[in-house]
């Protein structure tokens, strides 16, 4: 997601914008813009004439996600359900803003998550969560009816789904486990397979040239300090922000300097901090398969 802060006659306002997907000629990009004034809206980018269209306001939702049918005709996103309390799909016209809800999930879930329009826009690929049997779901939402047929189910936690060029097979990911990495399941023989072991929350595929891409899961840290005011008062506030894995901060006797280890892409560091000035000094970096204590 990308915040932007902005300055106004009424003060600093907030802006977020979220789940951008492009058009099927790469000339347009939609995307969710959400103001503290405005709402929420979901917005057209258009790239050669750089120039925002607002579509529609952004129906509520408890998440986030957009998709671009491949005839550039609709988008879907999130909608709350509040008879079911769960998330179902809507379609919004890419010219009118027009919406049309599709059906609901017949049992107590999480909702449809990260729809995904199939390359011949037929489908809709959906992940949700049953709480009462712990299992995610990957299915598939008829367009026309709105009816799901599941694909496959596992206990681990799945976190989005991707259409092969073909359409013949899905991609998801799999978070937090032993197993966690992108992995492919046939839609004829229902068999899956893991194909790259990665850790990351989040995924897109280049049907063309057979590429995946994700961002890496890297935990973020702060490292806090506290202090006397000159009121007395102890005051506690982050030292060094957004930092990766990171332990075992320790000052020195003079209380000038801060060494700490921090970890990022798997490879330990032992860095230290002039306290005063904040400027960090890389001492040692430990070999990808070591680990510093």
């Amino acid at each position: 997601s990308l915040t932007t802060v902005s300055e106004h006659n009424d003060g600093l306002e907030s802006f977020y914008d979220l789940s951008p997907t492009f058009s099927p000629d790469g000339k347009k990009i939609a995307y969710k813009h959400s103001s503290r004034s405005r709402g929420c809206s979901i917005d057209i980018y258009s790239i050669e004439e750089k120039k925002v269209q607002t579509l529609a306001e952004c129906p509520i939702s408890r998440t986030d996600a957009l998709d671009w049918s491949p005839d550039g005709l609709h988008l879907v996103t999130n909608v709350f359900n509040h008879i079911k309390k769960i998330e179902s799909l809507v379609l919004v016209n890419a010219t009118t803003g027009k919406n049309k809800i599709l059906l609901a999930p017949s049992e107590n879930a999480s909702g449809y998550l990260w729809p995904r329009f199939s390359p011949d826009g037929n489908s809709i690929a959906v992940v949700y969560f049953q709480p009462n049997n712990h299992l995610w779901v990957i299915g598939l939402v008829d367009v026309k009816s709105g009816e799901f047929s599941e694909i496959f189910s596992s206990g681990e936690e799945v976190s989005q789904v991707v259409w092969s060029e073909d359409g013949s097979m899905l991609y998801y990911l799999i978070v937090r486990s032993k197993e966690q990495g992108i992995w492919q399941i046939d839609l004829n023989s229902k068999e899956a397979e893991q194909v790259v072991e990665i850790n990351s929350s989040s995924l897109d595929y280049n049907r063309k040239k057979d590429q995946f891409v994700y961002i890496e899961r890297e935990k973020q840290h702060n490292i806090w300090r506290s202090s006397h005011g000159v009121d007395g008062k102890l005051n506690t506030a982050p030292f060094i922000p957004n930092l990766p894995q990171t332990n075992y901060p320790t000052l020195s006797p003079d209380n000038k300097y801060l060494a700490y280890i921090s970890t990022e892409s798997g490879i330990d560091s032992l860095w230290v901090m002039t306290i005063e000035t904040h400027a960090s000094l890389l001492l040692f970096q430990a070999k990808h398969s070591d680990k510093l204590r």
